[in-house]
């Protein structure tokens, strides 16, 4: 689903998004399927990896929402919300102050992709986290 979202970020760059109508319409009778491993597959690993690899770049996730139907509308918010509240929790999330010998350094991802210079594995940093 990784290379999939990818391709998808990438041709949107290009402007090339012509085969998106047809590529998310299949996405969407997908969706209506009684199928949950398939819907956790497009909505966790399609929809999350669009939205956070589209972070990195200067448009917004935002710019694919109209070539979605309803289900996957209501899959594509249901991991924008996710993804917000774990954030939320991440920033809470502190030691307590007698936890001094847990306290690691976090990684940075903002860092790490000013510093890498493989493409894959700028890819892989990209996919894995969202820019807030």
């Amino acid at each position: 689903m990784g290379e999939l979202a990818h391709y998808i970020v990438d041709a949107y760059v290009r402007g090339n998004t012509a085969e998106f109508g047809e590529l998310f319409a299949a996405i969407e009778v997908a969706l209506q399927e009684e199928n949950t491993e398939l819907h956790s597959l497009l909505s966790v690993g399609l929809f999350e990896d669009i939205q956070n690899i589209s972070s990195h770049r200067t448009f917004d996730s935002k710019s694919f929402r109209h070539w979605l139907g309803r289900e996957s509308l209501r899959a594509w918010d249901q991991v924008d919300a996710g993804m917000r509240e774990v954030a939320a929790r991440a920033a809470e999330r502190r030691p307590r102050w007698w936890q001094f010998w847990r306290w690691k350094k976090r990684f940075c991802y903002q860092r790490a992709l000013s510093q890498v210079e493989n493409p894959k594995l700028r890819k892989i940093i990209e996919q894995m986290y969202r820019r807030n």
